[in-house]
């Protein structure tokens, strides 16, 4: 017995009758195959059965679960957009071909790519272009 459905079923106001057949009818919906959506349908139509037995209160508290299963199975619907059509590739031509030209032609150039790169002969040039000598001196003369 699911923990869950019956803690659910405990927490209502009805008689031990109708506790046991909302318990029974949920986890016989636990038990059926089918997508969400279908099994929420499933469980809402049950309920909405044993409301229907009922003309007091504890038709209402079916009811109630019922329409709750019944906006679950709303909201369990699959609603995803439809794929968009795949193009189809491009064939290869020789490149001096008519049909590579208009290829080409009619292609934007690709943007070149942005790569971190250091110019080690810049870099190379500004080491070598200081004095080192006068910058020991100097290094040695703030010191003393």
């Amino acid at each position: 017995m699911n923990k869950e459905i019956q803690e659910l079923a405990e927490q209502l106001p009805i008689s031990a009758e109708v506790r046991k057949s909302i318990v029974n009818r949920l986890e016989s919906a636990l038990t059926k195959t089918g997508s969400a959506s279908s099994r929420l349908k499933m469980a809402s139509a049950s309920m909405n059965a044993l409301a229907e037995k009922y003309t007091d209160d504890e038709a209402g508290y079916a009811d109630l679960i019922a329409r709750v299963f019944s906006i679950g199975a709303q909201i369990g619907v699959d609603n995803k957009k439809e794929a968009t059509p795949k193009t189809k590739r491009e064939q290869w031509h020789d490149a001096d071909s008519a049909e590579a030209k208009a290829i080409l032609a009619s292609k934007s150039p690709s943007k070149p790519r942005k790569t971190k790169s250091v110019n080690t002969d810049a870099f190379a040039n500004l080491i070598e272009s200081i004095p080192l000598e006068a910058l020991l001196e100097a290094m040695a003369k703030a010191r003393r």
